[in-house]
């Protein structure tokens, strides 16, 4: 059993793993799985399904995939450049070991003030859209509001994609500032 915390925000509720910053409980949860030696390469994440506005915890094995880069010089002339690097996160439902499918448990509920949110949302489109550093600074001032507010959530990959990359996470507060919009 992975041991989740919940975060609710309106009626959508938001995932992070119970002790998220201590890699060896997660190893120890996936020891059931029989998934503990891929600890390093699983990665937790809020799966999203915009059209059906449902959010649930999901684990994922990270893969990465590297391409060498060539170029030409000024003189034409082939030139490496460096490796560029893909990574792509497989959603592992079921412990591809066991057969078992994955269980998440609610551990800790805690609740994020919708409220607050929706007040800072509107204050920062009040600012003018005419760019000057103050109205800048103020708009960074209120993201870091709102991302003191979703701290601890984790990123947010959307179920709808075809392939889970990079370009498919988002972090949580931009997904939990759409959702209070749209209530």
């Amino acid at each position: 059993m992975i041991k989740v915390d919940q975060y609710t925000c309106g009626q959508h509720a938001f995932f992070s793993l119970h002790n998220g910053e201590n890699e060896n409980d997660l190893k120890n949860m996936l020891k059931s799985y029989k998934l503990s030696k891929l600890s390093g390469r699983i990665v937790f994440f809020n799966a999203y399904d915009a059209a059906a506005e449902k959010i649930w915890p999901q684990l994922c094995i990270e893969l990465t995939d590297a391409e060498e880069i060539y170029d030409y010089d000024y003189d034409d002339n082939l030139q490496y450049n460096g490796l560029e690097e893909h990574i792509c996160y497989l959603p592992i439902p079921f412990s591809p070991v066991t057969g078992e499918k994955i269980e998440f448990e609610t551990v800790s509920n805690y609740n994020i003030d919708s409220d607050r949110i929706k007040e800072i949302l509107v204050e920062r489109d009040a600012v003018p859209k005419r760019r000057s550093n103050k109205n800048l600074n103020k708009i960074a001032k209120l993201n870091e509001e709102i991302n003191k507010l979703t701290k601890g959530i984790a990123d947010i990959i959307y179920a709808e994609c075809e392939i889970i990359d990079e370009s498919s996470v988002d972090c949580a507060a931009m997904v939990i500032e759409n959702l209070i919009r749209k209530e």
